[in-house]
């Protein structure tokens, strides 16, 4: 699975040039666990669960022989603070941790001796953490910096209806292919702190 953290304001900048790091974006294992029990010929209840961990380290350099230093928007709002001819650094360590659940009845609305159609009505509830780490200074001038630390906890549930659809290829096979759509509500549920050393 792959997850994507946009909208950070840190990095090296220029003048009148918004303040980014790189792409903040991983690929990850995401191992899934998936229990179903079926009581009735058309009736089952299935639990299903998931995890996966993000990982991106980047480290920014430049000589200052371009117009530019290390950047960063406060937390107090403030934009493009930084020394734009001295020689600057930008350290970034991000981690994520993404784990969600599912409770899922499902009813069989049709099938044969090759395909079948499931209603579906579930509840899900995912959680994500997310820690963001930085350090942006200026080599020269070792006084002078910048230390952020970011931890964000993210809860995300509702309900949700859909449909999926199995089929094999023959008879006999063992191999199957399946379409799940499922549409849904969800509400969402946030914790976020910060903290942040700097000296423009």
């Amino acid at each position: 699975s792959a997850i994507s953290r946009d909208k950070i304001h840190y990095g090296l900048w220029q003048p009148n040039i918004p303040v980014k790091t790189g792409d903040l974006n991983d690929i990850a294992p995401s191992p899934s666990l998936a229990v179903r029990y079926k009581f009735t010929p058309v009736d089952a209840v299935s639990v299903r669960g998931n995890w996966a961990h993000y990982s991106v380290k980047q480290h920014f350099t430049n000589n200052g022989s371009r117009g530019c230093g290390f950047g960063v928007v406060p937390i107090d709002g403030s934009v493009n603070a930084g020394s734009c001819t001295t020689p600057a650094a930008v350290g970034i360590d991000w981690k994520s941790d993404v784990a969600g659940g599912e409770l899922e009845y499902q009813r069989a609305l049709w099938s044969d001796k090759f395909a079948r159609i499931l209603a579906l009505l579930g509840f899900q509830y995912r959680f994500e953490g997310q820690k963001f780490d930085a350090e942006g200074g200026y080599p020269n001038v070792p006084a002078r910096g910048d230390v952020l630390r970011e931890k964000l906890k993210e809860h995300l549930f509702g309900p949700y209806a859909g449909f999926k659809t199995s089929f094999k290829p023959s008879l006999d096979s063992r191999l199957s292919a399946g379409i799940k759509a499922k549409v849904g509500y969800l509400f969402k549920s946030a914790n976020f702190r910060g903290s942040e050393l700097f000296d423009p």
